[in-house]
């Protein structure tokens, strides 16, 4: 049995949903910058899953962590089954090691994800990638511990819509 269909297999009993909470996107313009829509279109719906993925350390391999392809599960069949959703992978390190390595390494472990994603059938079209390091300004947990770090090292997915601009001032 492949990492796929395991990984499907387990998904199905205990991978929470997929377009989990809101993502606010106003409050955070550096964060969501990569979302792309057409001229005259702007991002109206934005949900954010958050993938806990343990990576082992300097590594970008999704088979270190079966537990992180259970998670991308939903998403998967979320993004087969809505055409019109686009996604940005964003990709995030603990405070370790230096920070233009941490910065490359959380690119490429968000650009795994993007490719896992695609290899399960989902246009290449649909998704931006970012890494943003060890930024201390997306931790989600600011202590010196294990544990925090674990935090920290992570892979969102921002799932959003895009819809036609309201025209504004004409009547």
């Amino acid at each position: 049995m492949n990492l796929r269909t395991l990984a499907a297999s387990v998904a199905l009993l205990c991978a929470p949903a997929a377009f989990g909470e809101d993502a606010d996107i106003a409050a955070n313009p550096k964060l969501y910058a990569s979302a792309r829509c057409a001229k005259g279109e702007e991002v109206r719906v934005a949900k954010k899953d958050t993938l806990r993925c343990n990576f082992k350390a300097g590594s970008s391999d999704l088979a270190d962590d079966p537990t992180c392809v259970v998670q991308l599960e939903p998403v998967l069949r979320a993004l087969q089954e809505e055409k019109s959703v686009k996604a940005m992978v964003l990709g995030f390190a603990d405070a370790q090691g230096k920070a233009d390595k941490n910065k490359a390494l959380s690119f490429q472990r968000a650009s795994a994800v993007r490719k896992y994603l695609i290899e399960g059938g989902v246009d290449a079209e649909r998704f931006s990638v970012d890494g943003f390091g060890s930024d201390a300004a997306f931790f989600v947990c600011k202590e010196k511990t294990k544990d925090c770090d674990a935090q920290n090292r992570r892979i969102e997915i921002a799932s959003y819509i895009c819809k036609k601009q309201k025209q504004r001032g004409k009547k």
